[in-house]
Protein backbone atom coordinates (compact mmCIF):
# COMPACT_ATOMS: atom_id res chain seq x y z
CA UNK A 1 0.00 0.00 0.00
CA UNK A 2 2.80 2.40 0.90
CA UNK A 3 4.68 1.59 -2.29
CA UNK A 4 1.63 2.25 -4.43
CA UNK A 5 0.93 5.59 -2.80
CA UNK A 6 4.52 6.80 -3.08
CA UNK A 7 4.92 5.38 -6.58
CA UNK A 8 2.21 7.70 -7.89
CA UNK A 9 4.29 10.77 -7.00
CA UNK A 10 6.19 12.09 -10.02
CA UNK A 11 9.94 11.62 -9.82
CA UNK A 12 10.07 9.54 -6.64
CA UNK A 13 8.99 6.16 -7.89
CA UNK A 14 10.20 2.89 -6.46
CA UNK A 15 13.32 4.21 -4.75
CA UNK A 16 11.41 6.46 -2.37
CA UNK A 17 8.90 3.68 -1.66
CA UNK A 18 11.61 1.18 -0.73
CA UNK A 19 13.36 3.53 1.72
CA UNK A 20 10.08 4.60 3.33
CA UNK A 21 8.97 0.98 3.69
CA UNK A 22 12.23 -0.04 5.35
CA UNK A 23 12.02 2.75 7.89
CA UNK A 24 8.36 1.94 8.59
CA UNK A 25 9.13 -1.76 9.11
CA UNK A 26 12.01 -0.89 11.42
CA UNK A 27 9.79 1.38 13.54
CA UNK A 28 7.00 -1.21 13.71
CA UNK A 29 9.40 -3.98 14.79
CA UNK A 30 10.87 -1.82 17.54
CA UNK A 31 14.15 -2.30 19.38
CA UNK A 32 13.30 -5.85 20.47
CA UNK A 33 13.13 -7.34 16.97
CA UNK A 34 14.54 -10.86 16.86
CA UNK A 35 16.86 -11.02 14.91
CA UNK A 36 17.63 -7.29 14.80
CA UNK A 37 17.43 -5.30 11.60
CA UNK A 38 20.72 -5.45 9.73
CA UNK A 39 21.44 -8.92 11.10
CA UNK A 40 19.04 -11.12 9.16
CA UNK A 41 15.50 -9.97 9.90
CA UNK A 42 13.42 -10.99 6.87
CA UNK A 43 11.08 -8.02 7.31
CA UNK A 44 13.97 -5.74 6.41
CA UNK A 45 14.06 -7.33 2.95
CA UNK A 46 10.47 -8.38 2.23
CA UNK A 47 8.80 -5.05 3.03
CA UNK A 48 11.06 -2.80 0.93
CA UNK A 49 11.08 -5.28 -1.96
CA UNK A 50 7.30 -5.42 -2.15
CA UNK A 51 7.13 -1.62 -1.92
CA UNK A 52 9.75 -1.40 -4.66
CA UNK A 53 7.71 -3.64 -6.96
CA UNK A 54 4.43 -1.82 -6.38
CA UNK A 55 6.11 1.57 -6.67
CA UNK A 56 7.70 0.62 -9.98
CA UNK A 57 4.35 -0.35 -11.43
CA UNK A 58 2.46 2.72 -10.24
CA UNK A 59 5.22 5.07 -11.37
CA UNK A 60 3.82 4.66 -14.89
CA UNK A 61 0.70 6.64 -13.88
CA UNK A 62 2.36 10.10 -13.88
CA UNK A 63 4.30 9.22 -16.99
CA UNK A 64 1.18 8.30 -18.94
CA UNK A 65 -1.15 10.99 -17.59
CA UNK A 66 1.19 13.98 -17.23
CA UNK A 67 3.96 13.09 -19.64
CA UNK A 68 6.55 13.23 -16.84
CA UNK A 69 9.24 10.58 -17.30
CA UNK A 70 10.07 8.44 -14.30
CA UNK A 71 13.50 8.76 -12.71
CA UNK A 72 15.90 5.83 -12.76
Amino acid sequence: MLGSLLGILPGGGALLAAFASYSMEKKIAGPKANPPFGQGNIRGVAGPESANNSGAQTSFIPMLTLGIPRMR
